[in-house]
């Protein structure tokens, strides 16, 4: 309560002190003149000239500085802010905005990728693409043709790729297919979250505003994998549908064929769900089951047997994800070696590493030096990060309190629970078990902070004075737009392909259109030439140095047709790193041999027949 009456009389002061004409002028001069000051230092012109007068690193600050600074004007026109908002004649005109702008921010996305995509690719992005290829031959959801390496792809961004190719793969235009992929994606990324907030009862305008932070890349971790990349993007659609169909259910204002079309649809998108492997019960339905239970205590009876009916559905699912593993026997992991951990020796560490991979997902980037841009981003990115979870729990004691809540109201009393039970059921999974944990398994999960903060913004306007919702709402615009404008600028500058226009343009020149590589230099190849190169993907441990130094086939994203010598006639290539070679060349099969093509980073055998290197190189 002390800190309630502190903080309420700190935010009467400042209101007061705002009421003065003069203090209020002084304050809007001296703000729009830093800002102005700050967007001069930011011209590249003024910067080439301060780069010989300043560290280099501190050439970013006045980004950090504008940001703040707009911060500031909003708080100071909050008041404004607040009744344009709250003026229902503005609906219309908010609503058709934001939309537009939505609708620009995806074709910026499209086009952002179509011109720089190149530059970032790797061969997983590029293992998407082959596999879409593949289906469009086959005319096939999943083909048992393709080594799956993680889950199987059914519900899937191949969806789109698939027909994409038919249309316009004739035109030889990878970069056209991926762009417009790209588009489609986040499309249904964002229908599906408007269709789960719609059923949460929140208002169009923060539906809308709050869609942006699905396509905003707050990390570069989220914009490989889920922005650009596509992974998980129909993972998390049908999670948000799948929540959607749950809420829905709950109310008892529903006509009977409403009921009874969603009860259908909530079981098949359960059991699809399931099919598609163990991620989707870890992720969603076991903690959606917990807070259904959580619910429980507080007399809401019908959430939990919906919540375990969802549950037996995903289980059902998986039971057929573990018979396809038969037929697809190349395939897909099913993480049968997973173990206990040895908790007495690894609980600490594994747990702070957890939580930092939690800020990681805001953008907390390691090493970043502290006074530049993106050290002071990383530092709010952590900060942020332990106050939604204060946020959170404020709001999981405030339901525990609020037994006769509105049924309208449980959809925004139960996502708050969800996050919460899933961020400590997936991190304790992490923690007790000896399966690698990666940065990217946070994201199913941690992507519910965007309905979190809708609902935020919904209670804050609500709620809160003016001003206070001004901080709330404007501090996390500005934190993920300027986290996401960070992002888009180090994207353009990041660059692992030019590399390869060397020893691309010499396969071309000498029509080598089929060869082997290690994984990393495989697939990523196939793109960048549009398909005309077809690399077979050799074990990617050979790259790092670790395991073995065998070359043998890459038992993960690779067509099965690369295991047969009989494949491809005619002359064929292998790929090396310089690293590679000095890992392999002590072999008695390489001796005498001397590379046909070498540069700085890459050299290149070339044999009469692939069966040669089949028989005489390879391990199978």
């Amino acid at each position: 309560m002390k800190k309630d009456k502190t903080t309420d009389r700190a935010e009467a002061l400042i209101i007061h002190a705002l009421h003065s004409a003069k203090i209020r002028k002084a304050a809007i001069g001296l703000v729009s003149a830093g800002i102005v000051f700050c967007t001069i230092l930011l011209l590249p012109p003024v910067q080439d000239v301060l780069v010989s007068f300043v560290n280099p690193l501190s050439l970013s600050l006045p980004y950090v500085c504008l940001v703040i600074l707009i911060f500031a004007l909003c708080c100071l026109f909050s008041g404004n802010i607040a009744v344009f908002l709250e003026n229902t004649k503005n609906s219309g005109l908010i609503a058709v905005t934001t939309g537009a702008v939505l609708i620009l921010a995806l074709g910026f996305i499209s086009v952002f990728s179509y011109q720089y995509g190149w530059q970032w690719l790797d061969s997983d992005h590029s293992s998407e693409m082959i596999l879409g290829k593949l289906l469009s031959k086959e005319n096939v959801l999943v083909s048992k043709n393709w080594l799956y390496s993680t889950e199987i792809r059914l519900v899937y961004q191949t969806i789109f790729t698939m027909p994409l190719f038919k249309l316009f793969g004739h035109y030889e235009n990878w970069a056209l297919i991926r762009s417009l992929n790209i588009l489609l994606n986040n499309l249904v990324f964002i229908l599906s979250y408007m269709f789960l907030m719609k059923q949460v009862k929140i208002q169009t305008k923060w539906i809308l505003i709050s869609s942006f932070f699905l396509i905003t890349p707050l990390s570069m971790e989220y914009w490989d994998i889920v922005t650009f990349g596509g992974y998980y993007i129909f993972f998390i659609a049908q999670f948000f549908c799948c929540l959607a169909l749950f809420i829905t259910l709950t109310c008892h204002d529903n006509t009977p064929k409403k009921t009874t079309v969603f009860f259908v649809l909530f079981t098949i998108s359960s059991f699809l769900l399931g099919i598609q492997g163990i991620r989707s019960m870890f992720a969603f339905y076991v903690p959606l089951l917990i807070a259904c239970m959580y619910m429980r205590l507080h007399k809401k009876v019908f959430l939990l047997f919906l919540g375990g009916y969802g549950f037996i559905a995903c289980c059902a699912g998986y039971a057929v994800n573990s018979l396809l593993h038969f037929r697809y026997s190349f395939g897909f992991q099913m993480y049968q070696d997973a173990r206990i951990d040895n908790l007495f020796a690894n609980f600490i560490p594994k747990l702070s590493r957890n939580l930092a991979y939690l800020a990681g997902f805001f953008g907390l980037s390691d090493g970043s030096p502290v006074l530049s841009a993106q050290g002071l981003f990383s530092v709010a990115a952590l900060i942020g990060t332990f106050v939604l979870l204060w946020i959170v729990f404020g709001i999981l004691r405030k339901v525990r309190l609020q037994n006769d809540a509105k049924e309208t109201e449980q959809g925004q009393q139960l996502i708050p629970v969800f996050f919460a039970v899933s961020v400590i059921f997936n991190i304790f999974i992490f923690v007790v078990t000896t399966y690698s944990i990666a940065e990217r398994y946070f994201i199913p999960f941690m992507i519910f902070y965007i309905p979190l903060a809708a609902i935020l913004f919904e209670y804050a306007e609500k709620t809160y004075s003016h001003l206070k919702r001004a901080v709330i709402v404007c501090a996390i615009l500005l934190f993920i737009i300027g986290q996401s404008c960070l992002n888009f600028q180090n994207m353009v500058t990041r660059d692992f392909n030019t590399i390869r226009k060397g020893y691309i343009q010499y396969l071309l020149d000498n029509d080598l259109n089929f060869g082997f590589a290690t994984h990393w230099n495989a697939n990523v190849t196939t793109e960048l030439t549009n398909g005309g190169i077809e690399i077979a993907g050799l074990d990617p441990r050979l790259s790092s140095g670790t395991g073995t130094n065998q070359l043998r086939i890459f038992g993960s994203l690779n067509p099965v047709k690369f295991f047969d010598p009989f494949y491809h006639n005619g002359e064929s290539f292998l790929l090396l790193t310089h690293t590679e070679w000095n890992l392999v060349k002590k072999d008695s099969l390489f001796s005498g041999k001397k590379p046909d093509y070498t540069d700085d980073y890459f050299i290149i055998f070339r044999y009469p027949s692939a069966e040669i290197i089949y028989s005489g190189l390879l391990k199978i």
